[in-house]
């Protein structure tokens, strides 16, 4: 039988297997960000993009429980409780570009922190252990009418093993745009937007 999409959450919730050698937090131990995982997947599950990203970020996917969103941007994808008021970059560019046709997940399913809580790039080993996750959500979500597409350096790491027509284009965070400058765009939403559209053409303005 296939993997289907209340396992792969229940798994995330409860994983004991990877002993980290960093540290880093789990956004499905908090039962709103649960919910609003399965809110997502379930109503997002026939997207035409897939996008897989890095990992959660500290003011994104763990205040929300879901991959390159936050509050603002989930509230126009699914209802969601408004007792918070998160804000992110990335989930605001993932946003404007895609829209509602979007499905997401990353390299490391948890947020990889400093003792401080700031992100930091997940290690190798971290990697190697999302790969398991990352099979799990492509087997529930992935077939040939879905455009795959790899956000940033991790995530092309993570996806070394597919062999699955993708596309690889730099991710959405402002770290990214001096990148973005060098072929040719401006920093911020507009630049994001016009570079992301030029390189996925079957995005709709």
């Amino acid at each position: 039988m296939k993997y289907n999409i209340n396992e792969f959450v229940e798994d995330l919730c409860n994983e004991t297997n990877f002993a980290p050698q960093k540290k880093y937090r789990n956004p499905w131990k908090e039962q709103r960000n649960k919910e609003n995982l399965l809110n997502f997947l379930n109503s997002y599950k026939e997207a035409k993009f897939i996008l897989i990203g890095e990992a959660p970020g500290r003011k994104g996917c763990l205040q929300c429980g879901v991959p390159f969103c936050d509050d603002y941007t989930l509230e126009k994808l699914i209802n969601v409780s408004k007792n918070k008021k998160s804000k992110e970059t990335s989930a605001q560019r993932i946003y404007n570009a895609f829209k509602n046709d979007f499905i997401a997940w990353n390299a490391f399913p948890y947020q990889p922190c400093n003792d401080d809580g700031s992100n930091r790039h997940p290690t190798i080993d971290e990697l190697k252990f999302g790969k398991e996750y990352l099979k799990k959500f492509l087997d529930i979500f992935y077939n040939e009418t879905k455009e795959l597409i790899l956000l940033g350096d991790k995530a092309k790491i993570a996806c070394e093993f597919l062999d699955l027509p993708h596309k690889e284009v730099l991710h959405p965070s402002c770290k990214a745009d001096n990148k973005r400058k060098e072929l040719g765009f401006e920093h911020g939403m507009n630049g994001w937007l016009k570079y992301i559209h030029k390189y996925i053409p079957d995005l709709k303005y």
